[in-house]
């Protein structure tokens, strides 16, 4: 089988070492065994771009093999991952609204963008986040609303996952949130996933939400504010973020609720700021207006 031809770089994510492929068939191309193995390399900058060059001059393992083209077609699956998570410091972060405001302007920059709300708790046969992000959005219900592909499941008690499935006496269907997300990554440029709570909410007795972020890959977005304890909340999700290898894609700033005196929601805007090009430089970083600054 013809190697594939990539002419452009491509950017690596954790635990993933790949380098951008010249087009040229005839040159031998290799990755790291610690790759195939799923072994982190001692060194890598998953936020940096490496070409094939550099990585022959760096060799991070001891040897290398030939290069694997599933295994490489399935890295660069991830890395164009069409696929975002948003989560937020707790369960009144604005993640709904956030989500809905993401949308937007990715629909204004050109993008077909869709929303989904992986699990909802609090309802019956429908999703109130969902019609948030469309009341926001100006679209109102989308087929794959009506297909059930935006709300794949539904707990009818106000809690979180782990405790509503057990009142439903029901498990979470993952592979049915999976196939649902997957669809909507098909017919969409962009699919905003909205979790359920914050980033440490669990959706079973032994499995969290920033386990399935972490698992999955999924880039984040996350949500956070300038309320008072906001801060401490913010860096604690900060931290567990890196200890588990996730991408931060994007932190949005929430205004809401409007107050009167900003000094503290002004101090944690730089602050948060600072932090994230100390620590988070490849993150951006979006104020998200207040709903009364919207209308």
């Amino acid at each position: 089988m013809d190697a594939p031809t990539i002419l452009r770089p491509v950017r690596a994510k954790a635990h993933v070492c790949c380098n951008a492929l010249t087009g040229r068939k005839e040159k031998h191309m290799a990755i790291p065994q610690g790759v195939a193995l799923g072994y982190k390399i001692k060194g890598f900058q998953p936020t940096r771009y490496y070409h094939v060059n550099e990585y022959a001059e760096r060799k991070p393992c001891s040897s290398a093999t030939p290069i694997n083209y599933h295994l490489l077609n399935i890295i660069f699956k991830a890395m164009e991952n069409n696929i975002y998570f948003i989560s937020g410091i707790d369960t009144d972060a604005g993640k709904s609204y956030c989500t809905a405001f993401l949308a937007c302007e990715l629909i204004r920059s050109g993008k077909r963008v869709i929303t989904q709300k992986f699990i909802q708790t609090g309802n019956t046969g429908h999703s109130e986040d969902i019609d948030l992000h469309r009341r926001l959005m100006g679209t109102g219900m989308t087929e794959e609303d009506r297909e059930g592909l935006t709300m794949p499941e539904i707990f009818s008690y106000p809690c979180s996952p782990h405790l509503a499935a057990r009142i439903d006496n029901r498990p979470i269907d993952f592979g049915k949130i999976e196939r649902a997300t997957q669809e909507l990554a098909r017919r969409y440029d962009v699919v905003l996933v909205e979790g359920a709570g914050g980033l440490m909410v669990p959706l079973t007795d032994d499995y969290l939400t920033i386990d399935y972020i972490a698992e999955k890959q999924y880039p984040l977005v996350f949500v956070t504010s300038g309320k008072l304890g906001s801060i401490n909340h913010t860096l604690l999700s900060f931290e567990a973020i890196r200890n588990r290898g996730i991408q931060l894609d994007t932190v949005l700033y929430n205004l809401y609720p409007t107050v009167e005196d900003t000094t503290i929601q002004e101090d944690t805007m730089q602050y948060i700021r600072r932090y994230l090009e100390k620590n988070f430089p490849e993150a951006k970083f979006m104020v998200v207006p207040s709903c009364e600054a919207q209308n």
